[in-house]
């Protein structure tokens, strides 16, 4: 119990959506968690530039790459040029871009993918 109370807001999501993915039967679970192989970089091939996604999984031979949004990390720097290219990555390989973010900032989210002209499948995920 006290372990828990020390783990990040964002640990906790990341275990929360893993969790989720397995039972759903997802495969292949890569994230950015201890006992978890790290997702692969998306790398810009125009300039070099790489992310890793939080997650990453397959489901009915579809690759998925999650991005885990908080209060906190909404607004880092990052997130338009990530967003972006996990997007662009999505679209030209059949994969699906999925953004899970808690109830509370989904105005947030919807309006930063606007201002960016971009789409992903977005996953309110309730607090834990």
């Amino acid at each position: 119990m006290l372990k828990n109370f020390f783990k990040s807001e964002e640990t906790k999501k990341l275990e929360y959506v893993v969790k989720t993915l397995k039972k759903r039967n997802h495969e292949n679970i890569r994230a950015n968690l201890p006992g978890y192989k790290t997702p692969q970089n998306v790398v810009k091939k125009s300039n070099d530039v790489s992310f890793s996604p939080d997650i990453t999984s397959i489901k009915n031979d579809k690759l998925r790459l999650f991005s885990i949004v908080t209060l906190k990390t909404i607004k880092d720097t990052d997130i338009p040029e990530k967003w972006s290219l996990f997007a662009e990555f999505a679209s030209q390989n059949n994969a699906i871009f999925h953004i899970a973010f808690p109830p509370e900032i989904i105005s947030a989210v919807k309006e930063k993918l606007e201002e960016l002209g971009i789409s992903a499948s977005l996953w309110d995920i309730a607090k834990n």
